[in-house]
């Protein structure tokens, strides 16, 4: 599968000479041209999700004008000039999560979130971080993004947030890849913060393409744990 999805991404770009943004901006590029295709818009029998997808939602709608400009310095450093056009797709189609959920809420009579110390703090820490340090906070918040969708997916009776859920969780363990594959090249300019998050990264980015790792299993079980504290699987 690694080497059918690489050859048809060099495919659409043959020209251009193959680099690691080259092949994800033409990732992004297809994946954005794939609407969400959810069933009947259909309407929640309770709120136990509520107050964690408006977080997630927010979470989801950052600029990203930092990373942005910290990926196209780090790509023309490196030699890459497709990497600042894969970060922009990136972010775009992290807004389009954004868009979804916050569609979902919406038709659910729920506010949307303007503000949450949770998210503020996440990206006070990121901006001076630079590229390496700010992809590894946001692969951080990727790894969490798994088992919460994962989650709610499983425990919501709601067709649309079903369908919601799947798309994400697709897209997510293709941004984990994504972002894998950044920590791991700027681990290659002998930085010690890189080197050290691409070795703590490998096995576990490896582990999670072909199965969970135990950190994630774990995080899974305490929240399908609190879903069945809360009545979230019958609620929602």
């Amino acid at each position: 599968q690694e080497s059918t999805f690489q050859y048809k991404v060099q495919d659409m770009d043959n020209r251009e000479p193959l680099t690691a943004g080259l092949v994800w901006r033409n990732h992004f590029r297809a994946s954005l041209n794939e609407d969400l295709q959810a069933p009947l818009r259909d309407r929640w029998t309770g709120n136990a999700f509520a107050d964690s997808l408006r977080q997630f939602q927010l979470g989801e709608s950052s600029d990203g004008l930092h990373l942005l400009r910290y990926a196209r310095d780090f790509g023309a450093k490196t030699g890459d000039p497709f990497l600042g056009e894969a970060m922009a797709l990136f972010i775009q189609e992290e807004n389009r999560h954004a868009h979804w959920l916050g569609e979902f809420l919406r038709a659910q009579g729920e506010p949307l979130m303007k503000r949450h110390w949770v998210d503020s703090v996440f990206r006070f820490i990121r901006k001076p971080l630079g590229f390496g340090l700010m992809v590894a906070v946001l692969v951080c918040a990727e790894i969490v993004a798994v088992p919460y969708y994962t989650a709610v997916r499983r425990g919501s009776r709601s067709e649309w947030l079903r369908a919601i859920c799947w798309r994400l969780l697709r897209d997510e363990a293709h941004h984990l890849r994504f972002q894998a594959a950044n920590l791991g090249q700027y681990g290659k300019g002998g930085r010690h913060y890189g080197r050290a998050w691409a070795n703590a990264s490998n096995t576990p980015f490896r582990e999670f393409k072909h199965g969970k790792t135990e950190a994630v299993v774990k995080m899974e079980r305490e929240l399908y744990d609190l879903l069945d504290e809360i009545g979230g699987r019958q609620a929602a």
